[in-house]
């Protein structure tokens, strides 16, 4: 289940972050230097190389996947990062297959009972998963959304 440690306290990067894997060269492996190298010097910044191996934009060894490739060379990133967060964050299109901002604390209560997380760790992972939302085209992927079995709310 790839939803647990899928998140960050420094969400609110995305943006800039996601912007710059999309301007500089693909590294053969993405490394604690290359983020770095990016401006990413804090050690909760190294929470990001983590997240894309989550979202499938790395190999577990860090290498980049096939995604991390396509996100570089589209024309709408938010499309593959609609694709990833989906692969990502399952569990959430279950609870909510259009989840919107009205949806959050609903989202963050089930998952917090259903994985048996703290405050902070749900609070943190549908935060990321906000962030991450709002860098993707969800609506070119809604006919493939997960069925719905398992969770509600």
């Amino acid at each position: 289940m790839k939803i647990q440690g899928s998140y960050t306290y420094i969400y609110n990067l995305f943006g800039d972050f996601f912007s710059k894997i999309k301007e500089h060269q693909i590294p053969k492996k993405f490394t604690i230097n290359f983020l770095n190298d990016l401006g990413y010097k804090s050690n909760n910044h190294r929470d990001f190389i983590s997240l894309l191996k989550n979202l499938g934009f790395l190999t577990r060894n860090g290498c980049p996947t096939l995604r991390y490739y396509r996100f570089q060379s589209d024309t709408n990133p938010g499309k593959i990062m609609s694709e990833a967060i989906i692969e990502c964050y399952t569990e959430i299109f279950l609870i909510r297959p259009k989840p919107a901002l009205k949806d959050k604390t609903i989202i963050e209560s089930v998952l917090k009972n259903y994985h048996n997380l703290s405050d902070l760790c749900a609070r943190l992972l549908v935060d990321t998963f906000y962030s991450l939302l709002d860098l993707s085209d969800i609506n070119s992927y809604e006919n493939n959304l997960p069925e719905r079995e398992g969770l509600t709310a």
